[in-house]
């Protein structure tokens, strides 16, 4: 073989090996950017939902929010199911595990909060102002907390990754 035909097998070689190992990674994502985009998908997708949830609540139409509640919280068990399947970007978890506990957090307030809510006001003899108002404080404080963690982390890893 001659010098340059090893030059040339050697390059494809190494070439191959860095595909090879590039897809034993742990997740399809190389760039920072589109993995943070794909999980942050997850968690915007949110603001559909609340706004579907404020729509029917504000119409008074209980039985439609319960619906939409439903949906919701089907919507979120799935989000979780992604982002776990989504893995850790070059072996930190720390922006999936943030976005893992802010759905995780809308789940609990779907669940929970928002079941109670819609069971009070569907009950059109029953007046529950003091408890109306705990459930939207709570509901309130979750998802601000939620997407507080949610921001702080990926401020956190965009510095690390973009330099």
């Amino acid at each position: 073989m001659k010098n340059k035909d090893i030059k040339k097998w050697l390059t494809l070689l190494l070439l191959t090996a860095g595909i090879v190992v590039a897809g034993c990674s742990g997740n399809a994502y190389q760039n920072y950017t589109a993995y943070n985009s794909e999980l942050m998908k997850l968690i915007k997708s949110n603001k559909e939902n609340i706004k579907a949830m404020n729509s029917v609540m504000t119409k008074g139409d209980y039985q439609k929010a319960e619906e939409v509640r439903k949906t919701w919280e089907k919507y979120l068990n799935q989000a979780i199911k992604k982002a776990k399947e989504i893995g850790s970007f070059n072996g930190d978890s720390g922006l999936q595990q943030a976005i893992i506990e802010g759905l995780k957090g809308y789940r609990k307030v779907v669940a929970n909060e928002y079941k109670q809510l819609i069971d009070i006001r569907s009950q059109a003899n029953s007046s529950q102002p003091a408890k109306e108002s705990k459930l939207l404080k709570n509901i309130n404080q979750a998802f601000t907390k939620a997407t507080e963690e949610v921001n702080r982390t990926v401020s956190a890893f965009e510095v690390t990754y973009s330099e």
